[in-house]
């Protein structure tokens, strides 16, 4: 018989992407709700002895690499994951300096507040 994972749960305030039967090889796909940042591999796939790869990942209130972007700039530190309360500030590359605010802050919803400045070239 053709070997079969059962489903994995979803975490919890998240969902599974993909749908089974899962037979051998077949990747289960995990995706959290917005407000929170995926813990843990989003991939497991199902093994020859008919259990998954890893457990499921888990999703935690918090925010991932901020998608504002700031032209000619980044923020630091670089992570994957900002639990509520961490900061990040944007710096500009060389030759250019920030104009406006230079700081973001995880909130307690899982959202960056915050508006960040532009970098400028310097004259």
């Amino acid at each position: 018989t053709e070997i079969e994972c059962q489903a994995p749960l979803p975490p919890l305030n998240g969902r599974l992407l993909t749908s089974g039967p899962f037979k051998m090889w077949d990747v289960a796909r995990f995706q959290c709700d917005k407000g929170y940042v995926i813990v843990g591999s989003p991939l497991v796939a199902c093994q020859p002895e008919g259990s998954w790869s890893s457990t499921p990942p888990v999703c935690r209130v918090g925010c991932g690499y901020p998608e504002l972007t700031v032209p000619r700039g980044q923020f630091s530190p670089i992570k994957f994951y900002y639990q509520p309360g961490d900061t990040v500030l944007a710096t500009c590359a060389p030759g250019y300096f920030l104009q406006g605010e230079d700081k973001l802050a995880c909130s307690s919803n899982g959202t960056w507040e915050g508006t960040p400045g532009n970098c400028t070239l310097a004259m």
